[in-house]
């Protein structure tokens, strides 16, 4: 299970006071589906690069001619992707890092709610950490990344309980990216309010600056 610690040195309320709090409070990663707000808001889109990316080193056997290739940024790496759709949708993404393909099995598209193919979850080695992503094609030269979760918890300021949700979506395992939007948490307790939380500094132990969202 992965927990992270937030530490709280501000908040500014929507009101003509500012709040101070301090404290450390515990977050624990939740897994979500795909149709949860915080993870449907919380995606990555690539676009098929127009020839070969420069970072491949190997490509699959048997993969066809209509194959698009596509390069995501994660946690400042390259992750080479390449998408099939000449028959069932297949993908291969560079899990390990080194640039070659061949050496990865392909994920299998499903077509669920969405009705486009959905791949993974499907996690990805970067130098210091994983990531682990889900995929949507959107045709044959669009992928979505999506995360598969998010780190959750509650925090205190002025007396009171807020919900707090820190979600990875630039996909570098920072969890240290702003997403203004109201947050609902099952383990949220009654009479909490939703904060967003723009994260100051990277990492598992960030300095954070708390807003309350309108409503």
């Amino acid at each position: 299970m992965r927990i992270a610690t937030v530490i709280a040195f501000g908040a500014w309320l929507c009101s003509s006071a500012s709040a101070w709090a301090q404290g450390e409070f515990p977050l624990k990663y939740q897994e979500a589906a795909l149709q949860h707000p915080l993870i449907a808001s919380s995606f990555k889109c690539l676009r098929a690069t127009p020839q070969k990316p420069s970072q491949l080193r190997g490509s699959p056997a048997g993969l066809s001619d209509e194959a698009q290739y596509f390069v995501a940024q994660m946690g400042g790496k390259p992750v080479v992707m390449a998408l099939d759709c000449s028959g069932e949708p297949k993908l291969y993404v560079d899990t390990n890092g080194n640039g070659d393909l061949s050496d990865e099995k392909p994920l299998d598209g499903r077509i669920e709610g969405l009705r486009v193919p959905q791949f993974g979850p499907c996690t990805v080695r970067l130098p210091s950490r994983e990531v682990t992503v889900r995929i949507v094609a959107l045709g044959k030269d669009t992928l979505n990344l999506y995360p598969t979760g998010f780190m959750s918890g509650q925090v205190q300021i002025e007396g009171g309980t807020h919900a707090i949700a820190l979600m990875d979506s630039n996909f570098d395992g920072l969890y240290n990216v702003l997403l203004p939007l109201p947050v609902s948490l099952p383990s949220a307790r009654r009479g909490t309010r939703s904060l967003w939380t723009p994260m100051a500094t990277a990492g598992f132990r960030p300095t954070t600056r708390y807003g309350r969202s309108p409503g």
